[in-house]
């Protein structure tokens, strides 16, 4: 049962598992939506041309657009970002490029690039022209929300991690993960409890001391 919970939580904490799950959630939408168009056939449809007007050029130029554009900005963004935390984990501590992949905001940003991308795919390939025309209209108008959503989570993304990689934030979830490790490698108290007497007796010698009061000029760290 440890064990099945362990690999569990490595799976949780990986940088694969959680957008496999986002890029298998976008190929189950996909079917369905395609689905969902030929079953409804909304003729309907047709008569709000500027939402739903296009046709089947139309639909494949735009969905090779939103496909293209949503896999290049995941690798040169993503591309990036290794670069600075390679270069921040020689500077500070390897467990930045831990954090990185532990990060769940950045596992849900790569699966909903992923996702997209392959969602684009799956609708381009279904759309049919000539005599026997179909195109799954919701299906498109979906990918174009779709892509609304990526620039929305693209620019998330770039604020998340210069956030991240300033030193005081680094440095804080490093403390605070090395803090959870200790508490979770040793459960139990270690050591003897505090003397009482002692601890009075520190504390009316720092009290006996005169302090001075030193003033910064400026803030900063």
């Amino acid at each position: 049962m440890y064990g099945l919970k362990q690999l569990w939580t490595d799976l949780r904490a990986s940088l694969w598992f959680v957008p496999s799950l986002v890029v298998l959630g976008a190929v189950a939408l996909s079917l369905a939506m395609i689905q969902l168009d030929d079953v409804l056939r909304l003729s309907w449809l047709d008569k709000w041309s500027i939402l739903f007007g296009a046709g089947a050029k139309g639909s494949r130029g735009m969905l090779t657009a939103i496909a293209t554009s949503m896999i290049t900005v995941a690798g040169v963004t993503f591309s990036i970002t290794m670069a600075a935390l390679a270069q921040a984990a020689g500077q500070y501590s390897p467990l930045v490029l831990r954090n990185f992949m532990r990060d769940r905001a950045n596992q849900l940003v790569l699966g909903t690039f992923g996702g997209i991308f392959v969602y684009c795919l799956i609708v381009l390939r279904s759309i049919r022209g000539g005599e026997d025309e179909f195109i799954p209209t919701l299906a498109v108008t979906l990918a174009l929300v779709h892509a609304l959503i990526g620039i929305g989570v693209l620019l998330y993304f770039i604020h998340h991690m210069a956030s991240v990689l300033q030193a005081s934030s680094m440095l804080a979830i490093i403390a605070g993960r090395t803090l959870r490790s200790f508490d979770t490698l040793f459960p139990e108290q270690l050591g003897e409890d505090i003397d009482e007497p002692r601890t009075l007796d520190c504390q009316r010698g720092l009290d006996s001391r005169r302090w001075q009061q030193i003033r910064p000029r400026q803030t900063g760290y």
